[in-house]
């Protein structure tokens, strides 16, 4: 196997930011967070899961709205990855919460 550098690897990025521009992709970004957003409401309005859902979508949609806007607007790449990392985490405590709540 042939060892690659990193600058090689990033050359080879087929990532939307590389393949468009930043602004493109953090913008799409945005589009599916609303998306989703407005897609985790269709498991209580269909009777799917109850009102224990609700609450907790209800506050972890209020996160994502507002580290996904904070990642649209971030300036660094270090900014953008914290952010990130906070979606990931906001999503984590809502399924851990959810389990939890259900065994309650």
């Amino acid at each position: 196997m042939r060892w690659m550098s990193r600058a090689m690897i990033c050359d080879q990025s087929k990532s939307i930011a590389k393949r468009k521009n930043k602004k493109y992709a953090l913008r799409l970004s945005g589009v599916i967070f609303i998306v989703f957003i407005i897609m985790s409401f269709l498991p209580f309005l269909m009777s799917w899961l109850g009102y224990v859902y609700l609450p907790l979508i209800v506050v972890t949609d209020h996160c994502i709205s507002y580290f996904s806007s904070s990642l649209i607007l971030s300036n660094t790449i270090e900014e953008g990855r914290v952010q990130i990392r906070r979606l990931y985490l906001t999503w984590g405590m809502f399924v851990a919460l959810f389990i939890f709540a259900n065994f309650i």
